[in-house]
Order: structure tokens, then C-alpha cells, then sequence
């Protein structure tokens, strides 16, 4: 047996010439030969010189031979699968002898039996593209020849085939990824067909720099360079270029910062962008984004991977709240715009002076300008911001005020507005803050306690702001205020606090001790000696709107060389506004504290004004525990007259004019004895009608009389009545509550008498009815 060719590919034709001859010497008949093409061939045709080929036993019936006949058969086949294809053909059949072989035995030594081969080759030729990046996905195509269906292909270590399809058998398609980290350079590429059958193309694959070049970090050198560092060297070109630099400072800014000045330089040893000329704020983070970056390899670099932000270096920095706030900035820096310690656009900031700090009219606020006021160190504004913001200050741009020194701020006359200058919280000790007037010391605070509003050269407390105004004193002075415990009181000026304080005379300076000074003083107990007497705090309200105001009295306001003490209420904030104040006869006085000495009846005069006419006003005393028990208490109102009892109610309503107009009250106290209710001279005595009751009353009373039997119950009732203060007489009754003459009998009279504020007395004596 013959073939046309000894190798082939996929598709091939291939012709296989199959030849049976009778050696003899007898003719051979039933002579049949098997021919069955194997697996990777494909019978095409047949043609048998004699007999008939049946392809699907790949059996030949030949029939009969004469001695020296010969036979053909002629297959053609076309090549379906690869490698070495081996076909086989042998006699099955022959009716006459054969001495040196045996039909159908498959014994390949003996002559009836043949054998011929094709072989059909792997080939890997070419791959398309023929490199990749490191991180890559990609499809590549293999070209050769004699690909299978199901063959695999192979690219080496650190490349991943995700699929194969084989497209023809000299086409197959690959999806491979590489990996970040497979090592560069070319590699073999090997197909392998599911026969076992392989091919590789050496160096057919090459892998390279895959990675893109990224920003390790940033850092700011102050507030006018950056230094920007890559994974990498990279093109300069790009880097260079201002317009693939996106800056914002802060970084969370909608604009980026504008680099018309910056200077941009490339470090090739460090592989560090340089970017100078720049004026960032302070103490607010930055965001760097760099765009078309590009490494040696030409990858490009993710603005993602190209970004930084970090924080630009600062002095100084504190966030203050969302929201209205008495501050100071604790640094000398009046020669910068108060909006660029903020970040903030003048138009954005909002801050206010008042008046009397900087020259401005007395009694009003001075506004923000875009430009002034600036702030002052040891001077208070204040601001109101739309959310949390940081202040900050850079390195060389302000001054704190010297720790080792007391620091002396010029003061103007009226309500001042002060401010810690201190990088720590500032006690309010009244031994360390001294008065200079005209540069002489006049002594310190404490030394205003006992002076007159008129004699005061300030007062001796002030207010700072925390949603309210907190009331702060030296609670080692706290009797001249608030008898009793020394709770309550506000004592510290905090760190970037400002507060209103009054001060009553022209050319004068305080003196304020480093703040440890005047801890170290606080932390002394001074002039502890407690102080007899009582305080109430008096309560306005009108809706969202209210006040207080504290009146009182106490034995150190009588003690000798004392005064009554005194505190001024602090100017509104808000365009809305309720107030209480005690006042003078002239409603000149607008006080915040007004304790008296504790000696005989105490009247003070207590003004109401609001914002908002017709409006209801509550005035409550929710606390008047300090209020010994048989001191009296009585509310006033001037306008109507009424009289209200503050011991036995809890509030008093009323409404605002329609003009805005103030109304008045006053609290007259009794102290403890002086309001006491006490009835004497109480007799019985016979009239011609019945019987009489005279008795004498301490003060203006009401007084109800009753006949009560002895058992207990009561006879007859006279109606209550208005009695007057001393002597008094009243006819008792002859007659029960039923209309009955009085049954003759031994009664019990009682009188019970009531006091305005609510104090009681009681009387009983006998009587007989005959």
C-alpha cells in the first residue's frame, strides 16, 4: 500500500493506492481485504480496480484471483486530525492456502498485511500582537497550522489565558491577561492540540513596563512651595505643564488655585515636581491631581493614581463653631484681612465690632466692611459663620502676645469689647487684672467692689457669649453677688473668648497677668467669708424670645464700707429681642445684678421692653428656695396696680404695647419679722343685740369668723372680709347658717386671717350663748 504524500495538513487531500496480487499457484477465490481508514481521515472516495468497497466496514470483496493477478483499490481521504495517522489494510478471506501468512491474524510481519503513514504537523507561526503591558487584558491571535478544536495555549509565568478559540486550523484566538508583576521580556508561546500534539514559537511574546507612573506623595514647604513626588521618572513635557496641575486649597474647594505665578521645575534625581510662587492658606488641607502623566514607557498615569493632598503648615489654628460667636484672636494680626484667617471671601465673612472699641458711635455695632474692622489682639468680635471653620495663621504672619509680661490693652469708655490674650484659658481673678488710668495704677479689680457706680472706674465683671451671655465674676468675691454657695458662677474667660465689659471713665488701660499668674492666684482662697441674705432670679419669656435678671439682697452689701453691688446688662445681640432689667425710678439703669443690704423693706423697680409689640409676656420665679420662709414677696404692676403674691404664684402675664413702650414693676421684699402677720387683743363681749369680737391685726388682712359647736362643726359664718391693720370689731352672728336663732350653748370662735403674701394667723376664743 501506497500514499500520494507522507505528511499533510488539516484539510488535505490524500490519496492511499492499495494493491492485492496472487502469488499462486492456484487461483484464490472469497479473497476480501480490510481497509478501514483511521480516526483524523476522512474517506473521500473509493475505487476498487475489482470487486466492491464497503466504507463503513472498510471492507474490500476482491472475489476472485488467477495465479499472477493483481488488484486495486484506490481511497482518497481527506486529513481531519493531526499528528502521525497510520492506515492499515489486510487480507481477511481467501479460500486457497497460503503458506507463509494468515488471513485477518493482524500479524504486521506476514506479507497480507500493510501499512503506510501520513504525518500532519503543529505549527505555531506568528502572534499578533506580540507584546503586552504588565496589568493588561488583551486578545491575542496565534497563526500556524493543524490547530484542533480544544487546543490550549501557553504564554508562560505571570500571564493568565483566559480563554481560547480556535477559529481555524491556522487560527486561534486567545484572551490573556499579564500580571502586574511578570517579569518583562519575551517568552515562548506554546499551543498544545487535545492529541498531546504541541507546538512552540520561541519568543513569540513580549512582555513590558505595564505599570503607570503615580504620585507617591506631596508635601508643603510652608505656604509658597510643593513638592510633589512620582513613582517614577516621567516626561517631563507633561509634567511641566500648568494646565495638567489641578491644585485646591482647601481641598474640598470648587476652584482650583490659580497658578499664573507658580513656577513649576522637575528634579529628574528624585523624580519630584517643584511647584513654588504659590500662596496657600494655612493650616487648610490641599488636593494635587495631575493629568496626562506619562512614564519612559509611554504608560499613563490615572489622574486617580497622580493625586495627593496634605496639610499646609500653620502658626495657628482653631475651628470655631457654626453659628454666632464672641471672639478674639489671640495673636497680633491687625494687618490682616479677618476673612483670610477664615478662608473666606470678604463677602462670605461676617463680623462685628462695637462702637466704642474702635471710635465708632457708642451703642451701636460696627459691621464688617470687606476691609475693617481688623482684629486686635486682646480685643473681642464677633462673627457669625454658615458652618464649622477654621481660622489659621502661618508661620511669620503674626505674633502672640509675651507670656512673661502683663499684657495692657487701651479700653474706651462704655461697653468694650475684651478678649483673652492669652493661648490658654484666662481665670477671672480680680487680684490680677489691674486698672491704669492715664498709665497710673489705680489698683485692681477687686479694688471696684466697693465703690459706687459713680466712683467705679470699670465694672469689675464681664460677659462673655456661649448662646447666651454667661455672667463672669471672681467666685472668690462671689458674696458681694450671690449669698450662700459659691455655684453658678461663670469664672474663666476661655481660650478665643471675647466678652463685653463696662468701663464707666475715658484713658484707661487694663492690665491682665499672664494667664498662669492668675491661675496660681484662683487656685488661693481669698476673702471666703460667707454672706447672709437671698437671691431670685427673675424670668421674662415671649415665645423663642427671653431674659433674666438677678436681684437680692445681702449682708455684704451693708457691711461697713460696703455698697450694693451692682451688674450692667450687656447690649443686645439679635435684631429680636426680649429684656429684663432692673432699673431706677428714672428707667436710666439697665442692670443685670441689683443685690441690696439686707436690712428692712427692699423695693426694686424692674423694666420689660421687647422688640415685638403686642406679644405675651411670662415673668416667673421658678426658684425662691434661697427666700427664708417668712420674708415676704410681692409683684407690682405699675401700670395696673395689681398686685401679685410671688409665694403663692408661679408667674404673671402680660402683653407688650403696640408701640414698643417699657413696662414697669416693682418687688417689694420684707425681711424675715417685717411682713409677719400676727393677730392680738382678741375679746368677746356682749352687745344688746348679741355679742361682739374685737381684735387687732399686724397688717391688712382678710379675715373670716366662725361659730363652731363643740363637737367641731361649724354654726354660723361670717363672709370673709378686707380688715385693716390694727384695732378692729365685728358683730358675730345670732343666727346659724340655716336662718335658726343660735341654740344656748357654749361656742368656739374662730378667727383665721389671711396676709397678701400669703401669710396666716389664726385666733379662738369661747363664747356662751344663754
Amino acid at each position: 500500500m501506497t500514499a500520494d504524500k507522507a505528511t499533510g495538513d488539516l484539510g488535505a487531500a490524500v490519496r492511499f493506492t492499495l494493491t492485492v496480487t496472487n502469488d499462486g499457484p492456484e487461483t484464490a477465490t472469497g479473497v476480501t481485504v480490510k481497509d478501514l481508514l483511521p480516526s483524523g481521515l476522512t474517506l473521500a472516495s473509493a475505487t476498487p480496480s475489482a470487486g466492491t468497497y464497503t466504507s463503513g466496514t472498510g471492507i474490500w470483496s476482491v472475489g476472485s484471483l488467477t495465479n499472477g493477478a493483481t488488484a486495486t483499490l484506490t481511497l482518497t481521504a481527506t486529513i481531519a486530525g493531526a499528528g502521525t495517522l497510520t492506515n492499515t489494510a489486510q487480507v481477511q478471506s481467501s479460500a486457497a492456502y497460503d503458506p507463509d501468512s494468515a488471513a485477518g491474524n493482524s500479524a504486521a510481519a506476514e506479507d497480507d498485511q500493510a501499512t503506510v503513514t501520513v504525518t500532519v504537523g503543529l505549527g505555531v507561526t506568528g502572534v499578533a500582537p506580540d507584546n503586552g503591558k504588565q496589568g493588561q487584558t488583551l486578545n491575542v491571535t496565534l497563526a500556524g497550522k493543524n490547530f484542533l478544536s480544544g487546543a490550549s495555549a501557553d504564554f508562560g509565568a505571570g500571564v493568565t489565558v483566559n480563554q481560547v478559540n480556535v477559529d481555524s486550523a491556522t487560527q486561534l484566538t486567545t484572551n490573556v491577561t499579564l500580571a502586574t508583576n511578570a517579569d518583562l521580556g519575551k517568552r515562548d508561546v506554546t499551543v498544545t492540540n487535545t492529541d498531546g500534539g504541541s507546538a512552540t514559537l520561541t519568543n513569540g511574546f513580549e512582555v513590558t513596563d505595564g505599570t503607570p507612573p503615580s504620585v507617591l506623595g506631596c508635601t508643603a514647604r510652608g505656604r509658597s512651595g510643593l513638592d510633589i513626588q512620582f513613582s517614577e521618572p516621567v516626561n517631563q513635557t507633561e509634567v511641566l505643564d500648568k494646565a495638567n496641575l489641578d491644585l485646591r486649597a482647601p481641598a474640598d474647594s470648587s476652584t482650583p488655585v490659580d497658578l499664573t505665578n507658580a513656577v513649576l521645575t522637575y528634579d529628574a534625581a528624585t523624580n519630584t515636581l517643584k511647584v513654588d510662587g504659590l500662596d496657600l492658606p494655612p493650616g487648610r488641607t490641599y488636593q494635587v491631581t495631575l493629568s496626562n502623566v506619562r512614564d519612559l514607557a509611554d504608560n499613563v498615569g490615572d489622574p486617580s493614581a497622580c493625586s495627593c493632598n496634605g496639610t499646609v503648615p500653620a502658626l495657628w489654628t482653631h475651628l470655631f463653631p457654626e453659628g454666632l460667636s464672641l471672639i478674639t484672636i489671640p495673636w497680633e494680626c491687625s494687618q490682616i484681612n479677618p476673612a483670610s484667617l477664615f478662608n473666606l471671601s470678604p463677602a462670605q465673612f461676617r463680623m462685628a465690632d462695637w462702637g466704642t472699641t474702635r471710635g465708632g458711635e457708642p451703642g451701636n455695632y460696627v459691621y464688617f466692611d470687606g476691609t475693617t474692622p481688623r482684629f486686635e489682639l486682646g480685643e473681642g468680635r464677633w462673627i457669625n459663620l454658615t458652618e464649622p471653620t477654621l481660622a489659621a495663621l502661618g508661620e511669620g504672619q503674626a505674633e502672640a502676645a509675651p507670656t512673661g509680661a502683663p499684657f495692657v490693652l487701651p479700653v474706651n469708655k462704655g461697653w468694650f469689647l475684651i478678649g483673652n490674650p492669652w493661648l490658654e484659658d484666662l481665670p477671672w481673678s480680680l487680684d490680677q487684672i489691674r486698672v491704669l488710668e492715664d498709665g497710673v495704677d489705680r489698683g485692681s479689680l477687686a479694688n471696684q467692689l466697693n465703690k459706687t457706680f459713680e466712683q467705679r472706674l470699670v465694672e469689675p465683671y464681664c460677659y462673655p457669649w456661649d448662646g447666651e451671655y454667661k455672667f463672669t465674676f471672681d467666685p472668690a468675691y462671689a458674696r458681694y453677688l450671690v449669698p450662700g454657695p459659691r455655684t453658678g458662677i461663670n469664672d474663666t474667660l476661655k481660650t478665643y473668648a471675647g466678652a463685653f465689659m463696662h468701663i464707666n471713665r475715658d484713658n484707661l488701660s487694663l492690665s491682665f497677668a499672664p494667664a498662669t499668674t492668675a491661675r496660681n492666684a484662683a487656685a488661693v482662697s481669698r476673702d471666703a467669708a460667707p454672706a447672709a441674705g437671698w437671691t431670685v432670679s427673675l424670668q421674662a419669656m415671649s415665645g423663642d424670645l427671653k431674659d433674666a435678671a438677678l436681684f437680692g439682697v445681702s449682708d455684704a452689701a451693708g457691711r461697713a464700707g460696703a455698697v450694693p453691688f451692682q451688674a450692667k446688662k450687656p447690649p443686645q445681640v439679635s435684631a429680636r429681642w426680649l429684656e429684663l432689667a432692673l432699673t431706677d425710678d428714672a428707667l436710666r439703669a439697665c442692670n443685670q445684678i441689683d443685690t441690696r443690704a439686707a436690712a428692712g423693706p427692699v423695693t426694686w423697680r424692674a423694666a420689660v421692653r421687647s422688640s415685638e409689640p403686642n406679644r405675651e409676656v411670662v415673668l416667673t420665679w421658678p426658684d425662691l428656695s434661697s427666700v427664708p420662709r417668712d420674708a415676704s414677696l410681692i409683684l407690682v404692676d405699675e401700670l395696673t396696680g395689681k398686685r401679685q403674691t410671688m409665694r403663692t404664684t408661679a408667674s404673671y402675664r402680660f402683653r407688650t404695647g403696640a408701640a414698643g413702650e417699657v413696662r414697669t414693676f416693682r418687688l417689694e421684699a420684707a425681711p424675715a419679722g417685717a411682713g409677719r402677720l400676727i393677730v392680738t387683743g382678741v375679746t368677746v363681749t356682749p352687745t344688746r343685740s348679741g355679742f361682739a369680737l374685737q381684735y387687732t391685726l399686724s397688717q391688712d388682712a382678710e379675715v373670716a369668723i366662725r361659730l363652731v359647736s363643740p363637737t367641731g362643726r361649724a354654726v354660723a359664718t361670717l363672709s370673709a372680709t378686707r380688715s385693716r391693720g390694727g384695732p378692729n370689731v365685728a358683730a358675730l352672728p345670732t343666727r346659724t347658717d340655716a336662718g335658726q336663732a343660735l341654740p344656748r350653748g357654749v361656742y368656739l370662735v374662730e378667727l383665721q386671717a389671711a396676709a397678701e403674701d400669703g401669710r396666716r394667723a389664726k385666733a379662738v376664743r369661747s363664747v356662751a350663748v344663754r
